[in-house]
């Protein structure tokens, strides 16, 4: 019974999400449903939270998730009465190439679900996000306000972004308990959508479907994304978010349709939503959009990709003032003093990154794909969107190693203990980079519509 309860829970989110991505894609595009399916379940998990953290300052319970059921059912009906914007192919298995490629991909994501199954969820996956789900669930599916409130003892990290918990407790509310065993399915639901995420949007900036398929399939090699999958944190789901942004920014690139920015505009402003780090990956992409947009005159693009965002982080941060949420700052302010007490730090910061993208063990030659993408530039003239990928790379690991600067704990034990996860943020992207700059010849058996396949 729960496995059915879990499965209607799902199919509502994905109704949410399916509808969103009908209305949010351009017209006269030919979408698998692979990629279908892992757009859905990315603005479907948002929607379920931003809708239940929304629709929880007024009622609770099973008013909410009627609430957010009816609601995902009438944007599913909306979207899907639309289909006719979009050339919708079921299933694009043809030959037996594609068979044994799509095989190859289900049975690694299989693999992912049983490991998942089978091992104990880590211990941020489970003392920050599962713990707040189970909190939100025996609070009728919202977060208690006295529960941000509360010391960090009772409560870690309140001030922590919800979509995770939010999501794992619409799961919780219909299947009418904390069952921690079926929750553990979430984490590899973002683990498929990077897969069809991969394989969707690499047939289509590389015009060959191999070229999807082949880093799709490449993910499954990277054995720290797998284990942190096995985990049940946050920062796989935040991988997920940010390769699709990255994605469809890099596609309206690279066919000039700006209506893919509202589109990517929504999934970059989800990203804070997901982990704090995602404010860095929001601001990335926007960087890279603004520099684009301000060589082209076409500030409306900007506009658009950056409103959501704005708008998410300005409630937030407000609400979080008005709460009176409880912070515990982890670092040193961003000020000269800061700055310059700790510049020696700098050397030892870039050594911790250096050995840890050449870690084999973790990212196998991963890292190796940006550098080529270096000198693809260099070796190509006018390359811009390879110039793009290579920014939104580099950037957020530039970033996020900057920041250790700041930091009042030791920098070796920090270092060690969150820049892999980190890194994972940036893998999946980095993969990309097979569609990108590797050579290939583009499918043309059906008017080159076969690599959107």
């Amino acid at each position: 019974m729960e496995a059915l309860l879990f499965a209607l829970a799902f199919g509502l989110l994905l109704a949410a999400g399916s509808g969103s991505a009908l209305l949010l894609l351009p017209r006269g595009r030919r979408l698998t449903i692979f990629e279908l399916g892992s757009l859905s379940l990315l603005l479907g998990a948002g929607f379920v939270s931003l809708a239940a953290f929304l629709i929880g300052f007024f009622f609770a319970g099973w008013p909410m998730r009627t609430a957010i059921a009816t609601a995902a059912l009438v944007l599913a009906a909306i979207g899907w009465s639309s289909r006719g914007r979009v050339e919708l192919v079921w299933w694009p298995v043809h030959s037996w190439r594609d068979w044994l490629a799509t095989s190859v991909l289900l049975l690694q994501v299989l693999i992912v679900v049983w490991a998942s199954l089978r091992l104990a969820l880590g211990f941020d996956g489970l003392f920050l996000w599962e713990s707040k789900a189970q909190l939100i669930h025996h609070a009728d599916g919202v977060m208690p306000a006295a529960l941000f409130r509360a010391p960090a003892a009772q409560l870690p990290h309140p001030n922590y972004p919800l979509l995770v918990p939010l999501t794992e407790s619409w799961f919780y509310g219909w299947m009418g308990q904390a069952n921690q065993g079926m929750v553990k399915l979430v984490s590899p639901l973002f683990y498929a959508a990077i897969i069809g995420t991969l394989a969707s949007g690499g047939a289509r900036l590389g015009g060959n479907r191999w070229r999807g398929v082949i880093p799709a399939a490449l993910l499954f090699f990277l054995p720290w994304a797998v284990l942190r999958t096995t985990a049940g944190e946050a920062d796989l789901p935040l991988a997920a978010f940010y390769l699709a942004a990255v994605v469809y920014l890099l596609e309206s690139f690279d066919s000039g349709n700006t209506r893919l920015l509202l589109l990517v505009g929504l999934l970059s402003a989800l990203l804070p939503w997901v982990k704090r780090e995602g404010v860095i990956l929001w601001a990335c992409l926007l960087a890279v959009v603004l520099i684009r947009s301000a060589a082209r005159g076409a500030w409306r693009g900007f506009l658009t990709t950056a409103l959501p965002g704005v708008l998410w982080l300005a409630f937030w941060r407000a609400f979080l003032i008005l709460g009176e949420v409880s912070d515990h700052p982890e670092y040193l302010p961003l000020a000269w003093t800061s700055l310059s007490a700790n510049i020696g730090r700098v050397p030892v910061i870039g050594l911790a990154v250096l050995r840890e993208v050449t870690d084999w063990r973790h990212w196998s030659l991963t890292w190796l794909l940006p550098l080529a993408g270096i000198a693809h530039i260099f070796l190509k003239r006018g390359r811009s969107l390879t110039l793009s990928w290579v920014a939104l790379i580099f950037a957020p690991m530039l970033l996020y190693s900057s920041i250790y600067i700041f930091s009042w704990r030791s920098v070796e034990d920090l270092v060690a203990s969150s820049l892999a996860r980190l890194l994972l943020h940036l893998a999946p992207v980095a993969l990309l980079g097979i569609a990108l700059i590797f050579p290939g010849s583009r499918d043309v058996e059906d008017g080159g519509k076969a690599a959107a396949e």
